[in-house]
């Protein structure tokens, strides 16, 4: 306050208040624009969490006046995908159509083929496994010969 305390009129007060703020709106914008563009997915970040981080930084650099495309978002999205969704980054190159929002249903459902892999191969409805998993374990197996579907007592081994 008192760098501006030997000013006497207000339009010569209001440049100088307004030259001195100015800067750091326009650093600000310049700052959301780089973490834009530098935008990484973490390594046991979900792709929803990197998607909202992203339409969050959009949204951010929108309101202090650089406007980003939703072309430019899913660019700046698919662009620094890395480890277990590489595949997919390379498949997304070549489709730039894709919105964001078809892309965040292309990686749900990837997300999902991952985290499936331990369960049995004839289960592709997550909902299903349990069932399949039980049916599994119920399966009975010899103690003599090992071999499925028969007891001890019963075994031809005998």
């Amino acid at each position: 306050a008192l760098q501006y305390a030997n000013e006497d009129d207000a339009k010569t007060l209001w440049e100088k208040i307004k030259s001195n703020f100015t800067g750091q709106a326009e650093d600000r914008k310049i700052d959301a624009g780089n973490k834009l563009h530098n935008l990484r997915l973490c390594e046991k970040e979900k792709i929803s969490d990197y998607i909202a981080r992203a339409r969050g930084l959009a949204t951010k650099c929108a309101s202090l006046g650089l406007d980003v495309t939703e072309r430019e978002l899913t660019f700046y999205v698919v662009r620094r995908l890395t480890g277990k969704y590489a595949k997919i980054r390379e498949i997304l190159k070549t489709q730039r159509e894709k919105s964001i929002d078809d892309l965040l249903e292309i990686q749900h459902d990837e997300e999902t083929l991952q985290n499936n892999v331990g369960m049995p191969a004839e289960v592709s409805n997550p909902d299903l496994a349990f069932t399949a998993v039980r049916r599994q374990r119920q399966k009975r197996v010899c103690y003599l010969s090992r071999k499925p579907n028969h007891v001890m007592k019963d075994c031809f081994i005998r």
